[in-house]
């Protein structure tokens, strides 16, 4: 003989109400005296209540559900983002369902029908790989709010990150200890973010005179083993280098690794500037990088979602960017004898 499941009516039997003031109070936060709704509170707590979510979302058309579509997990990036995403959708009383597309657009589209057919509150793309994944999220009635790319989707709440400026800056800081021959180790040039960070590392050497010289780039993916390949070749194509900047924490660690094997001193031979500041306080030496804002990119893409779905878009889109933060650390330092 099973349990019988608690029903509404048997909440408005322990609180001394109607079952429709229970429904009420449970789908509408503002609604009945405070008295109620203190006792319906605890008569729920008492019977250990659930609500059946999907009775709720046929009267409520909220389902309190968003979507969260990331690359991936491994990189710490996206982990951090996607932790503040979930604390800022627990504070709203929402729930998380989480999509890792190992960076396959075939992959996104299988969770942006998922997150349609789910009836879905609303979307958060992170890094997203094919803009008309967003616009089919869009076409749907279903809010959607990118963090970092795309940034050319039309009529949608962008949230990011100034490449540039964080390019720029970690250049400019390798070129004022003394270094000339700044190489860089970026992601593949075909983003957006990766174009931002380009531009600015180039930016900094016009700035300071330097011609920008394609044999000091190197370009790999995002991970240790890559950076370590990257630095190999960039080494032996141009053995003069004397700082390089890596487009991300992970693939620094690669190439630190790779200079370490080969008994190459940092920073006296080489000064090495990182990007991201997630595993920077882990290498040796401790690794100079560019700090992102990662737990605001969370947090500002979850309220600015939640506004568009309460507003229901009756309020203008919009495109916030953070400034990144040098961060300096022991890899970096003067070159004493370039500047006596």
């Amino acid at each position: 003989m099973g349990f019988k499941p608690v029903t509404v009516k048997d909440v408005a039997r322990e609180a001394g109400v109607s079952p429709s003031t229970v429904s009420k109070i449970l789908n509408q936060k503002d609604f009945g005296s405070p008295e109620t709704r203190r006792r319906v509170m605890e008569a729920v707590e008492k019977l250990d209540y659930r609500v059946n979510a999907i009775a709720r979302s046929l009267v409520t058309n909220y389902t309190d559900t968003i979507g969260l579509i990331i690359p991936d997990l491994f990189n710490p990036v996206f982990s951090i983002v996607a932790h503040a995403v979930e604390k800022a959708t627990r504070a709203y009383g929402l729930r998380l369902l989480v999509g890792t597309t190992d960076r396959n657009a075939q992959v996104e589209r299988d969770y942006v029908n998922l997150f349609v057919e789910s009836k879905a509150d609303g979307v958060i793309f992170y890094a997203a790989l094919n803009p008309e994944n967003i616009l089919r999220i869009k076409r749907q009635n279903i809010p959607a709010v990118i963090v970092e790319r795309p940034s050319h989707v039309p009529d949608t709440d962008i949230i990011g990150v100034d490449n540039h400026h964080g390019g720029k800056i970690i250049t400019e800081h390798l070129l004022s200890q003394g270094r000339r021959v700044v190489g860089l180790i970026v992601g593949p040039p075909e983003g957006e973010v990766e174009r931002e960070r380009i531009a600015g590392y180039q930016a900094a050497l016009i700035q300071a005179g330097i011609k920008p010289d394609p044999e000091l780039m190197a370009v790999c993916d995002y991970t240790i083993e890559s950076g370590f390949t990257a630095m190999e070749n960039l080494l032996e194509r141009r053995p003069d280098i004397d700082a390089i900047f890596v487009g991300c924490d992970i693939m620094a660690v690669g190439a630190l690794r790779y200079l370490h094997v080969k008994g190459i001193k940092v920073p006296d031979d080489i000064a090495v500037g990182g990007y991201d500041n997630t595993l920077s306080q882990y290498t040796t030496p401790l690794l100079t990088t560019v700090a992102q804002p990662f737990d605001l990119l969370g947090e500002e893409a979850m309220r600015v979602l939640v506004d568009r779905i309460r507003k229901k878009r009756r309020m203008p889109y919009q495109q916030i960017r953070f400034t990144p933060e040098l961060i300096v650390r022991e890899s970096t330092a003067v070159m004493e004898k370039s500047l006596s």
